[in-house]
């Protein structure tokens, strides 16, 4: 290959960056006598890399995707041992139906369990009786005025803001009947990090009688 040499202001060593008559421009790394081609990168777009590519400060990206959660008969369901890297919680959930009247919702905890107060925000429904509104309290409410017999499909996101404060938002459509309810708030854990979320009712008894699935994606660094 012919190389045309070219050499950043001030540097010591002309070799390491050159492109060649043919499109390809090669980096090398390594002392003046014992160079090698770090990255070389072809007129095609092809590249080709000796060893890992890092640069510092820029944290690899983490996917977790964690398997629906498809059980019935109890009280909640808990995704536990949440990664400390998680940025952003997906969840989403299809067919999911209360035995009673209880709001269907979502809590976070820590290492001291799922807490059940400091939630702010609101949650909002639009159906064919009208609109209506509430402000949550103890969890991340998927929708207000809730009755038994409703079902529901939708998402929840999770966003960590800081080291113990998560923003979340949801909106859900009625697999029964025609509706839909959207939600946003915020909860700071005491003490922290997250590491378990509860889907279940607010008063705690209604039993989940139908669940096409819950799962989780866990996007972090």
């Amino acid at each position: 290959m012919t190389a045309t040499t070219l050499t950043a202001s001030g540097a010591s060593d002309s070799s390491a960056l050159s492109s060649g008559n043919d499109g390809t421009l090669v980096i090398q790394t390594g002392p003046s006598g014992g160079k090698v081609n770090a990255l070389t990168l072809d007129a095609a777009g092809g590249a080709a890399l000796l060893g890992a590519l890092t640069q510092a400060g820029i944290a690899t990206p983490k996917i977790l995707v964690v398997a629906p959660n498809t059980a019935t008969g109890g009280t909640f369901i808990d995704f536990t041992s949440i990664p400390s890297w998680v940025y952003i919680a997906l969840f989403s959930f299809s067919g999911l139906s209360l035995s009673g009247i209880g709001t269907p919702m979502f809590q976070i905890g820590d290492a001291g369990g799922v807490e059940t107060a400091g939630y702010s925000g609101s949650v909002g429904r639009i159906s064919g009786g009208g609109a209506a509104q509430a402000a949550l309290s103890t969890g991340f409410s998927l929708i207000d005025g809730a009755a038994a017999a409703q079902s529901y499909s939708g998402c929840l996101r999770l966003i960590r803001m800081n080291s113990t404060t998560w923003q979340a938002d949801s909106n859900l459509g009625r697999t029964d009947a025609a509706g839909a309810a959207f939600m946003a708030g915020t909860k700071a854990l005491s003490p922290g990090p997250l590491d378990r979320v509860r889907f279940t009712a607010d008063n705690g008894t209604d039993t989940i009688d139908l669940n096409g699935g819950i799962s989780a994606i866990y996007i972090g660094f």
